[in-house]
């Protein structure tokens, strides 16, 4: 009887432990559904968005850390456009003054740094060799720019 009762508990042991196999094996390998071929001619087309990154700074907020709203800034001045063929020479301005105020960095989008930079209190945006108000943006990284004026060159650090 002992030897009867060996190979029943044998046998229920081998069928508990045949069916946790089982259950593995299915958990790892599942059926896969069956894919018909789709009829038809299909072509896919993505659209390619070809505009430019634009955005907009307001910064007419409350100061953090003075606990007062900013400044206005003036209306923005008309830029005059100077043909080269005038033979007169034309008076140097004074070297505006400007401001780095930080790296604006979305390359996710355009794949180029835009730098803020402040001219005579007016807050411009730039890309490496735009030119605006007559100030053009030579080479910047995240510390300081290249600034070029008429025919001087000026290099301005960082301000917070």
């Amino acid at each position: 009887m002992n030897t009867k009762k060996t190979y029943i508990l044998f046998i229920a042991v081998f069928l508990v432990w045949g069916i946790i196999g089982y259950k593995i094996y299915k958990k790892i390998h599942p059926k896969r559904p069956k894919i018909s071929k789709q009829t038809g001619n299909y072509k896919y087309n993505p659209t390619i968005n070809t505009d430019n990154f634009t955005f907009t700074l307001h910064t007419n907020y409350r100061d953090p850390f003075l606990g007062e709203k900013s400044k206005k800034r003036n209306k923005p001045v008309n830029r005059a456009v100077i043909k080269p063929n005038n033979k007169k020479k034309l008076k140097e301005k004074p070297f505006p003054k400007l401001i780095y105020r930080g790296l604006v960095n979305p390359k996710k989008v355009t794949g180029k740094s835009v730098f803020m930079i402040d001219i005579n209190g007016k807050s411009e945006l730039f890309k490496i060799g735009q030119e605006t108000s007559g100030v053009k943006l030579i080479k910047g990284s995240s510390r300081e720019v290249l600034l070029r004026f008429q025919d001087s060159i000026q290099k301005v650090k960082l301000k917070f």
